[in-house]
């Protein structure tokens, strides 16, 4: 194996069935009288064998992903008898043999019994099929997906913030009111974490989708009426699940049945741990293995979108100059001025946000991108002023390439409707699905609370990417 250099493993084979031990008991076991299975018939023959890479047909292969731009070397394997040729298909992936010139068309021949090794620098994110192309095979099951994402789009994915919910977070147990809706990073309060009640317990986030999750942030906990007791966990284990049924063990690199990851030793300080390679799935569980007091977890999750673009665009690092948002109007009141250049997320001050002269719905704000950008998500905030919360509780969407011509995303043959925010200071992330690619976006109030004051970050990516 060379240092820096990613070694996977693909066997391509066909199973036939008829081979099997268990031919016989399977028969007598699915086709009982007046059913019966004449091995002799093509149909049969046919219906009993299946292609498969790696044992698994049809884009089931699990965990099939690799970073753009890092050196991978795959090593292709056909194990089949006399007759049985391959011919590897990496669709949109070139790559090269024994660093000879490159195939740009991603072809390899596999011949009965022969090993062969390609090298791949993969420069375009997404999500591309390898496949056998020859037209039986492929049509029997003999492909696969494969994930080339960007090691750079790592960000926390809602735990500390809030985007994700209450109801996203579950657990086996909880003792007394450490539910697991406190299991967030940072937490405060008398009750400031999810606490279990043994070493069986364990802690689950929902995703809502598939996303690839790089790493994850655990603390502690302080417990009792002056917080001097502190309980959390020291080693734990990750699973994680598709469909929260069928689930799998993080092992890493590893060739144990588990990855035990290194957790607290206090209840306030933050302890991060990176998976390599990342984890795709929906669901994640938190298995505490060794804790003092009881098993606690205050957690965020690092990770990304499985497009590798869920960025931020720069409304609140302030990449994006003031003189690129721009609105119908805004609020002058008592030597305070709410440009639309405030409506960056968390942005601080006594004038603290955007807000419009007057609450009506032909107010907007604007973002120019200076350039198209793949847009995929917005995340917006209300304000607060004279201790009162103010916020836009619903929102439309409108794009536009050059600033004149505007398309507003809709939804049923009308304007689609974003579910906005109910607590001033809450961060509220909607996903556009499809993304939305434009240079310029326009957002227009529809329902608000108090008066309209908006904060903002868009999510997204660049539309093009460096070859």
């Amino acid at each position: 194996m060379q240092p820096g250099v990613r070694d996977l493993f693909l066997l391509f084979t066909i199973f036939d069935e008829q081979k099997s031990w268990y031919m016989e008991e399977n028969i007598k076991k699915f086709c009982s009288p007046p059913c019966r299975a004449n091995k002799n018939d093509p149909w049969f023959e046919m219906s009993n064998k299946f292609s498969a890479i790696n044992g698994y047909v049809a884009e089931t292969l699990p965990g099939l992903a690799i970073e753009q731009y890092k050196t991978v070397r795959w090593h292709l394997m056909n194990m089949g008898s006399g007759g049985e040729f391959h011919s590897v298909y990496f669709h949109g992936l070139p790559f090269s043999v024994r660093n000879d010139e490159e195939h740009r068309m991603g072809v390899f021949n596999l011949y009965p019994g022969v090993f062969g090794t390609v090298e791949m620098r993969p420069p375009m994110l997404g999500t591309w099929m390898v496949e056998c192309s020859i037209g039986e095979h492929q049509l029997s099951g003999m492909r696969a997906k494969l994930l080339v994402y960007d090691p750079e789009c790592i960000q926390p994915l809602g735990m500390e913030s809030g985007i994700i919910s209450d109801e996203q977070i579950s657990a086996s147990d909880y003792y007394d009111n450490w539910e697991p809706g406190l299991a967030r990073l940072q937490q405060s309060g008398s009750f400031n974490a999810w606490v279990g009640h043994s070493k069986t317990s364990w802690l689950q986030v929902d995703l809502r989708k598939p996303m690839l999750i790089h790493g994850l942030q655990t603390q502690g906990a302080r417990t009792g009426s002056l917080g001097i007791k502190e309980t959390f966990t020291m080693y734990f284990t990750v699973s994680y699940s598709m469909d929260n049924e069928h689930w799998k063990i993080y092992r890493g690199n590893d060739s144990k049945p588990s990855k035990v990851f290194i957790g607290n030793w206090d209840g306030s300080s933050v302890n991060e741990n990176l998976l390599s390679p990342p984890i795709i799935g929906q669901h994640i569980r938190l298995n505490p293995v060794v804790f003092k007091g009881r098993p606690t977890f205050r957690l965020e999750l690092l990770g990304c979108d499985l497009n590798s673009c869920l960025m931020p665009l720069g409304m609140q690092k302030k990449t994006i100059p003031n003189n690129s948002i721009t609105a119908s109007s805004y609020l002058y009141k008592w030597l305070l001025s709410w440009t639309p250049s405030l409506a960056r997320l968390h942005q601080e001050g006594r004038a603290n946000a955007w807000r419009p002269k007057s609450n009506d719905p032909h107010q907007w704000i604007q973002v120019d991108f200076m350039e198209q950008r793949r847009v995929t998500g917005i995340i917006t905030q209300g304000a607060r002023s004279m201790l009162q919360g103010m916020m836009v509780t619903e929102f439309c969407v409108s794009t536009s390439d050059n600033g004149h011509d505007w398309t507003m995303v809709m939804e049923g043959g009308r304007e689609k409707k974003f579910e906005g925010n109910m607590e001033y200071d809450e961060q509220k992330l909607n996903l556009f699905d499809p993304p939305l690619f434009a240079r310029y976006i326009r957002i227009f109030p529809r329902g608000w609370l108090n008066d309209i004051a908006l904060r903002l970050e868009f999510l997204g990516c660049e539309t093009q990417q460096r070859l």
